[in-house]
Formats: structure tokens, C-alpha cells, sequence
């Protein structure tokens, strides 16, 4: 008869043991993850200013904007759609920010398959059409090409940090800028 009590006891304690850990599970926020170093750069301000140049340690954000050819282009060429222009661009680096925080196994299919299924909050918003397969889809790795290996490819300004494969874009993603 002691032996069951005892039993019981065990049994209930266990019991209140594990709802303590789902309570306490419930209750705590996860440790917030720095954002990576292409998180910084790629959301940095889209203008260089001397808190933020345009580099590695500032923002590479006007490679979306002025310092993109053919952005400059379309501006000179018909100034009423720079607003249009700049909603679009954002939502480049929108889709890409969205895609470095994607779990690990979809962003390299993504990336290998050059189609990244957008969340829902982003799905249906402005993007360059080039870089659309359909309002829910975009062609991550050709946007990382045109806006950022273009640069950063052997042979570019900026071979020296190469961004062609994924495993080199994964450098940027995976190491923690301190």
C-alpha cells in the first residue's frame, strides 16, 4: 500500500513537472538572432551617407537604386515613375531579406531552383516584373545576380567578396557580424 503511494506521488509530480515546462516553454521569448551581415547591407539606408557608405560595413542598398544603371535610365528616361521605381526596389530587398531568414533547406532549393515562394505578407506586392515568376514567386538567385554579383564575380569591382554560388552568398548569411 506504501509502495502504490509512493507510486502516486512519483506519478503526480512528474505530471506537474512536465506542465511546469510547458508553462515556462510559453512564457519565454526566444533569444532574438542578430541579423546577418547581407541582412544589414541588403536593409541598410538606400542612400550612402557617412554613418552608412556604400560598402561592406555600411549599405549596399543603392545597388537596388542610384547605383544601378538601369535604374538611372528608367528615371532619366521618364522621371514621373520614380516612385513606382523605389516601391518596386523595395520590395527586392523585401523578397531577399525574406529569403535570408527562410529555413535553411528552402533557401538553397530556392536559390537552386531560382524560385522563392514568398510569405504571405509579401505575396502580391510591387516587385520588378523581371524578377516575378507570378505574384507569389521570385527569381531570388537571378536578383542576387543582377543587383549584387554583378559586382561581386570574378573579374567584377568587387571580386575580392564574390556572391555567384551559394555557398558564397552563405558566408554572409551564416557568419554573425558582431
Amino acid at each position: 500500500d506504501e509502495e502504490r503511494k509512493q507510486a502516486e506521488q512519483v506519478k503526480t509530480l512528474a505530471v506537474k513537472a512536465d506542465e511546469t515546462k510547458k508553462v515556462i516553454a510559453a512564457v519565454t521569448v526566444p533569444p532574438k538572432m542578430e541579423p546577418s551581415r547581407l541582412e544589414k547591407l541588403i536593409g541598410g539606408p538606400k542612400v550612402a551617407n557617412k554613418d552608412a557608405p556604400f560598402n561592406g560595413k555600411g549599405t549596399m542598398a543603392p545597388a537596388f537604386f542610384d547605383k544601378d544603371s538601369n535604374f538611372k535610365r528608367q528615371l532619366k528616361d521618364n522621371p514621373a515613375i520614380k516612385t513606382k521605381l523605389d516601391t518596386e526596389r523595395d520590395g527586392e530587398r523585401n523578397a531577399l531579406l525574406a529569403w535570408i531568414v527562410a529555413a535553411p533547406a528552402a533557401r538553397e532549393k530556392a536559390f537552386e531552383d531560382d524560385s522563392f515562394a514568398l510569405p504571405q505578407p509579401l505575396a502580391g506586392k510591387p516587385i520588378t516584373p523581371d524578377y516575378l515568376t507570378d505574384a507569389k514567386t521570385v527569381k531570388v538567385k537571378s536578383l542576387l545576380t543582377d543587383r549584387c554579383a554583378r559586382c561581386h564575380c570574378s573579374g567584377g569591382e568587387q571580386e575580392d567578396y564574390p556572391l555567384e554560388t551559394y555557398e558564397q552568398v552563405m558566408k554572409y548569411i551564416d557568419a554573425k557580424q558582431k
